[in-house]
C-alpha cells in the first residue's frame, strides 16, 4: 500500500498552518508514512518551515516515515536558507 499524499499550497504561510498541521498528523497517525508534494509552493514563510521540520522530527521520534513526492524550486531554496536541507532530507 503507498502513502497518501498531502499537496502543500502555492503559498505556505503562516495563515495556511493550522489545517495543514491538522492534516499532517492526522494522516501519520494513522497511516504511519506520508508522502509531501511541494511542486505548487511558489511563497513559504518561515512558520511554515518550522511546521515542516516539527513534522519532520516528530515523525522520526515516533519512527513513521515522512518523505517528499515532490518538491519545488522555492521549498529547497527557502530550506537551504534556513539550514533545513538535512532535516527535510533534501
Amino acid at each position: 500500500m503507498s502513502a497518501p499524499v498531502i499537496k502543500l499550497p502555492e503559498r505556505a504561510t503562516i495563515a495556511a498552518s493550522a489545517s495543514f498541521y491538522n492534516e499532517i498528523t492526522h494522516e501519520l497517525d494513522v497511516h504511519g508514512s506520508l508522502e509531501l508534494d511541494a511542486t505548487a509552493v511558489s511563497n513559504i514563510d518561515a512558520a511554515f518551515l518550522q511546521l515542516i521540520a516539527s513534522a519532520f522530527i516528530t515523525a522520526d521520534q515516533k519512527g513513521l516515515k515522512l518523505a517528499w513526492k515532490a518538491k519545488s524550486e522555492c521549498l529547497e531554496q527557502s530550506a537551504r536558507l534556513v539550514g533545513l536541507t538535512a532535516l527535510f532530507k533534501l
